[in-house]
């Protein structure tokens, strides 16, 4: 839910109303997007059967690859970091752990695509 939100630009909705400004903008669609899943579990496979009914690319990233309905690609964990440079969207559902706060770090952050390049892209216009 929360990437609709973040194509349909919902946080600019929500300011708008507070001022009561009424504008109008293009939004665009998951349609052809990339999403990441880290912890291909139940839920990580949950997610990506969602993501494939947007017609997104789906990435599962797990310790193990195996082959999973609505998962594009797997990747090991070993491989995040480059898997970070190439998706729009990236979720995280691994299980709380030590090692896994670590992979997710400040170097792996600042490889990611900027949000506002994301927003930007409208493959409609």
């Amino acid at each position: 839910m929360f990437m609709i939100a973040l194509n349909r630009r919902l946080h600019h909705f929500v300011r708008n109303q507070d001022v009561q400004v009424w504008e109008r903008w293009p939004t665009t669609l998951l349609y052809g997007k990339k999403v990441a899943i880290l912890g291909m579990g139940v839920i990580g496979e949950a997610i990506a059967r969602k993501g494939k009914a947007f017609d997104m690319t789906v990435y599962g990233i797990g310790s193990v690859p195996r082959k999973i309905e609505g998962v594009d690609t797997f990747y090991k964990t070993e491989e995040l970091k480059k898997v970070a440079a190439e998706v729009d969207y990236f979720i995280s559902v691994a299980p709380a752990r030590p090692d896994n706060f670590e992979m997710l770090n400040g170097d792996f952050f600042a490889r990611m695509k900027p949000i506002k390049e994301i927003l930007e892209q409208n493959l409609f216009t």
